[in-house]
């Protein structure tokens, strides 16, 4: 069978995350969670999409003051997404 050689180069351009919830309102009830990387499965199941805790840069929650506003800060290495995008985590 006949092989290639050499050298391919694939580029993509990743999406930024906050465009693609620009026109959504993320919201995710409080049940105790304490990481950003806890209520990705919230997420994850209300929207189409799939981020896992290495795609963002994790960070502790504040629940003293619920409902809270958070950013998730996309990592720099995520092969999908750049940016970050808002969610609010109420009671």
């Amino acid at each position: 069978s006949a092989g290639q050689s050499g050298e391919q180069i694939v580029r993509w351009n990743r999406r930024d995350i906050g465009k693609v919830f620009a026109k959504c309102k993320v919201y995710v009830p409080y049940t105790g969670q304490t990481t950003l990387a806890e209520i990705l499965e919230t997420v994850n199941s209300r929207y189409p999409i799939q981020l896992t805790e290495s795609d963002i840069y994790n960070a502790t929650i504040d629940a003293s003051s619920l409902p809270v506003q958070l950013t998730i800060p996309m990592h720099a290495n995520n092969p999908a997404f750049i940016g970050a995008f808002t969610l609010t985590v109420g009671a």
